[in-house]
């Protein structure tokens, strides 16, 4: 960045006067342009007289080149005002003025009127050589005004250049980084929940306590990147099985005496080594999460015993309790989604309890999701519309689409979506239905609206977008 103190524009070397060049100013203060201008005064005064001086020893009958074919004399005075401007081009024609009126002064009897003894003050020679010395100089203004805007232009794009540079390093300093998480956490959480969706789905009706639970414990473990864990059920009034029914890594027995798995039976939440009481004595494991359903339904325990120590972070820890309860969620469907699907009867099975699943996501972890529904008339344009929407859904959302006396609906689960990602799904749709042959004006056939999720229960947040989808 360019310093304060530095003039924004300052000449190059090449423009710069002999005694200025010798003698450099160091201070770069602005308040010094007086002193330039003042040692281009000094430089074209005594060139001009050191050329007088040379042409009077030449010729010491002549000394200003009166007499001459022509006024070699004045080139001087062209070659400042190409250099340095118009009010250096006039100072050295005064300089030539008062060298011929001193020399009129101190010499009179040499004959410096041109040859004509009847006028005693050459106008040609002087007033040529003055407008020849002008055009000069305002020529050289001009290309200097261009200059000087070609320098400020070039500072200004050095400065963006360093300032694109510097946040061009540091993007690529986070891409770096976002490799490195990457290559260590191949999962993002919306895979995550989406093989947990699909495991629950596929194995819900094996007859097993708890289905697909290696499935669930390998998912788990390369989310939460924990190398040895175990998962025990629960055989009937809290008491927990010492025998892993799943297990990754060696085999071990539940120690039911250990602080942490203590812990997380009394609170039934994730318990960890950060928040156990000091005062008890050391536990063998990492961390403890209870598989547990929102409607209150303990079905067991996570226990991890071996864990890299840069990922015991928030966010692990967090993730965890997140998958506990959404396996938890699929496990017992039919209780989570009861109460939705009794108020709510024709609504499908999956639709609800993964509604549930996000809302209880959204009030332990605080991971926003979100609900859009897109109204559409009882028109040829209409259902055309409503067909192209429910073909445009994500793999990882879950649709309700149905239809009442006039209208069509379909209402879209946005798992992980806040409210900035639901405006771009928004603006993806309407920009698909623009595309699509025959339509015109799709917001004429078509009413969004949107609710997020959690902060209200699941059956008062569906119903409250009900509402303003039949207003």
């Amino acid at each position: 960045m360019r310093d304060h103190d530095q003039p924004l524009i300052e000449d190059p070397p090449a423009r710069q006067p002999l005694l200025r060049r010798a003698f450099p100013d160091t201070r770069k203060d602005p308040v010094a342009e007086p002193a330039v201008w003042i040692g281009r005064a000094i430089e074209s005064t005594l060139m001009c007289l050191a050329g007088v001086a040379l042409n009077g020893w030449i010729n010491p009958a002549d000394p200003l080149g009166v007499h001459a074919q022509f006024p070699w004399l004045w080139t001087i005075p062209v070659l400042v005002a190409m250099r340095y401007g118009t009010s250096i081009a006039i100072l050295a024609s005064m300089v030539f003025l008062a060298t011929w009126l001193a020399l009129r002064a101190l010499h009179p009897s040499v004959d410096l009127t041109g040859g004509v003894r009847a006028e005693r003050f050459p106008h040609a020679f002087f007033v040529g050589g003055t407008i020849w010395t002008l055009i000069c100089g305002q020529f050289s203004d001009v290309w200097s005004d261009r200059h000087r805007r070609v320098l400020a232009a070039n500072l200004y794009f050095k400065e963006r250049l360093q300032i694109v540079t510097r946040n061009h390093f540091l993007l690529r300093l986070s891409h770096e980084r976002l490799e490195r998480d990457m290559l260590s956490k191949t999962l993002t959480l919306r895979e995550t929940l989406q093989r947990l969706r699909a495991i629950t789905q596929k194995e819900h009706r094996s007859g097993n306590t708890l289905p697909g639970i290696d499935d669930f414990l390998r998912v788990v473990a390369q989310g939460c990147q924990f190398e040895a864990a175990a998962v025990h059920r629960i055989i009937h009034d809290g008491w927990v099985e010492a025998t892993p029914h799943a297990y990754l890594g060696p085999k071990a027995t539940l120690d039911v005496n250990d602080p942490m798995v203590r812990q997380c039976m009394s609170v039934r939440k994730l318990s960890h080594l950060r928040n156990i009481d000091a005062s008890e004595q050391t536990s063998r494991y990492v961390a403890c999460a209870p598989l547990q359903s929102s409607s209150g339904q303990l079905l067991g325990v996570l226990a991890v015993s071996k864990m890299p120590f840069i990922a015991l972070n928030t966010g692990n820890l967090q993730l965890m309790t997140v998958l506990a309860g959404y396996y938890a969620d699929g496990v017992e469907h039919e209780h989570a989604a009861a109460a939705i699907v009794t108020r709510f009867p024709d609504i499908p099975n999956e639709f609800a309890l993964e509604l549930v699943r996000l809302c209880r996501t959204r009030r332990d972890a605080g991971i926003a999701s979100s609900m859009v529904a897109h109204v559409f008339d009882d028109t040829e344009q209409g259902q055309a519309l409503f067909e192209q929407v429910r073909s445009l859904r994500r793999s990882i959302d879950m649709q309700w689409a149905f239809s009442d006396q006039h209208h069509r609906l379909a209402i879209t689960l946005l798992p992980m979506t806040g409210i900035e990602a639901v405006q771009g799904y928004i603006l993806r749709i309407e920009s698909a239905l623009k595309r699509y042959p025959g339509t015109q004006t799709p917001s004429a056939h078509i009413g969004t609206h949107t609710v997020q999720l959690g902060r209200l229960s699941s059956g008062d947040t569906l119903a409250r977008l009900l509402e303003k989808c039949h207003e």
